[in-house]
C-alpha cells in the first residue's frame, strides 16, 4: 500500500513538473510579399500583466525581429513623439502650459491620446513603413488544479492596416510555471515559426 501511495505522488509530482507545450499559429496576409521592415511597435496589450512583464515581451520582440533584419522604433520613442505631439496641440488650444500638466499624471499611454489622423502623422513622421501589435491573453479557471492560459499574437502591418503576418502561440497548464516564463517562452514562440521566414 505504501509503495502504490509512493507512486501515485511520484506520478503526480511529475505532472506537475512537465511544463506544457505552446502550439502556435501563422496567418501570412495580403501584404506579405511586401512586408514592412521599419516598424513602429504600438505599446503591449494585456490586461492582467505586470509591468516587468510587459517590458519584458517588448524587449523580446524587438529583439527578435531585429537579429531577423528588421528595424524596430520601440515603444518608448512612440509614445515619447506622442506626448510631445500631443503637448504641442494642447498648448495650441489652450495658449498655456496648465491644460498638458493635468494630462502627463494620466496613465493612459500617450499613444492612445492622440486621434487616428494624429497616430497615422507620427508613424510617418518616425520614418516607417508598417507597425507592430503585440497583445497578450491570459485566462484562469478556478478549478482545484488552477488551470491557466496564455496566449501571445504578434502581427506586423503596413500603415493602412494591412496585415503582412500575423503569429500567435499559446499554451495552458496546470503546474506551478510562472507567469513571467510562460511570457517569454511564448513570445520566443511566436516569433520562431518557420513559415513566417
Amino acid at each position: 500500500m505504501r509503495c502504490w501511495l509512493a507512486t501515485v505522488a511520484l506520478v503526480a509530482g511529475c505532472h506537475y513538473a512537465v511544463r506544457a507545450t505552446p502550439s502556435s499559429r501563422v496567418y501570412r496576409g495580403p501584404a506579405f510579399a511586401h512586408t514592412p521592415h521599419v516598424v513602429a511597435a504600438l505599446p503591449v496589450e494585456c490586461r492582467n500583466c505586470a509591468p516587468n512583464q510587459l517590458d519584458a515581451i517588448a524587449m523580446q520582440t524587438r529583439m527578435g525581429l531585429e537579429l531577423r533584419g528588421y528595424t524596430v522604433v520601440d515603444t518608448e520613442l512612440v509614445n515619447a513623439e506622442a506626448r510631445m505631439r500631443l503637448r504641442t496641440s494642447t498648448e495650441q488650444l489652450s495658449g498655456t502650459d496648465n491644460e498638458w500638466a493635468k494630462e502627463e499624471v494620466t496613465p493612459t499611454p500617450a499613444w492612445t491620446q492622440l486621434s487616428p489622423r494624429q497616430q497615422h502623422e507620427l508613424l510617418i513622421a518616425l520614418g516607417v513603413d508598417g507597425v507592430l501589435h503585440t497583445s497578450v491573453t491570459m485566462t484562469y479557471t478556478a478549478t482545484s488544479d488552477f488551470h491557466q492560459t496564455i496566449l501571445i499574437a504578434l502581427a506586423v502591418e503596413q500603415l493602412d492596416g494591412t496585415v503582412a503576418w500575423r503569429s500567435d502561440c499559446g499554451t495552458s497548464n496546470t503546474g506551478d510555471d510562472t507567469n513571467t516564463w510562460m511570457i517569454e517562452r511564448l513570445g520566443q514562440c511566436a516569433l520562431d515559426s518557420e513559415a513566417l521566414w
